[in-house]
């Protein structure tokens, strides 16, 4: 049975989900238990099939002991042979009691230290056949800290993860010796909003879902802002980040298909008028393709 519409449309989703978020992992302090990533990451999974009107498919992984804290999301024009793929890494904040710029992202270079999850991100890339991927990090942020931000830090925010990755291989070379990289103050003019990625630059258009090169500019567009920030800040982001112009300058880069259609999006084709929009695949993590209108 379909799900009753949550969420009105991609901007409306986008405007109301972080804040679900940081409510949802406030209930920490009532419940007395730690929320782990891949919580969140199903929360986003579950809300994007309450979208109302959306033609999408959901790939989740055959076994269902497979679990992480990563997920794919994909913008697919069909007609156009277009398509633009975020790889995402999520990663959830230890707040402060006090200061809300001390608060901390501990696993940012998981496992023990090593920060090869975050290489792994970046490398994931070369896998890709026919479909252009943009590796990215997802925060999620408690109520209590977005508060004491004064609305700077949402419960659900977006980076360039080869940023991200940059800082984590600076943070792991720097042993024995700790900068505060992990830290949301160092981390937070990364930081872009959700709406970048889902919500069309003229949403009075309708309920649409962007289009993949819509989805990519603005989210380009937000990269290249961060470096900005970043290179024009005289602050530990600034030096610990280090991003030349190079990885600053937005990339234009083409969404169009090679002539062989990649696997995800030909289980997608098929599945997309499935009543539960659920299918199971050999894939490692939850795979969300988006159709576009």
């Amino acid at each position: 049975m379909p799900l009753t519409p949550l969420f009105a449309s991609p901007c409306d989703l986008a405007d109301r989900l972080p804040p679900l978020i940081a409510d949802f992992l406030d209930l920490e302090i009532t419940l007395r238990r730690r929320f782990r990533e891949e919580s969140v990451s199903d929360m986003i999974v579950a809300s994007l099939l309450r979208l109302a009107g959306a033609d999408l498919s959901v790939q989740v992984p055959l076994s269902e002991k497979v679990t992480g804290n990563d997920f794919d999301i994909i913008v697919y024009d069909p007609p156009k042979r277009s398509a633009v793929q975020y790889r995402i890494q999520a990663k959830r904040l230890s707040p402060h009691a006090t200061k809300w710029g001390m608060g901390s992202y501990k696993e940012l270079d998981h496992p023990h230290g090593t920060g090869s999850q975050s290489a792994a991100l970046v490398a994931s890339l070369a896998a890709e056949k026919g479909i252009l991927t943009l590796p990215l990090y997802a925060f999620y942020n408690p109520q209590r800290t977005c508060a004491a931000s004064g609305g700077l830090v949402g419960g659900l925010e977006l980076a360039d993860g080869h940023a991200v990755r940059a800082m984590v291989a600076k943070l792991v070379a720097a042993k024995p010796k700790r900068p505060p990289m992990k830290r949301l103050s160092t981390l937070h003019p990364l930081f872009f909003p959700l709406s970048t990625l889902l919500c069309p630059p003229t949403p009075n258009t309708g309920r649409r879902i962007p289009t993949p090169d819509e989805s990519l500019q603005g989210v380009e567009g937000a990269i290249e802002a961060a470096g900005r920030r970043v290179n024009g800040a005289r602050s530990v982001a600034a030096s610990a980040i280090g991003i030349d112009d190079a990885d600053g300058r937005a990339r234009t880069r083409s969404t169009l298909i090679g002539p062989d259609l990649p696997p995800v999006l030909t289980l997608a084709t098929a599945n997309r008028q499935a009543s539960d929009r659920f299918v199971r695949a050999r894939v490692p993590h939850p795979r969300i393709v988006l159709f576009t209108d």
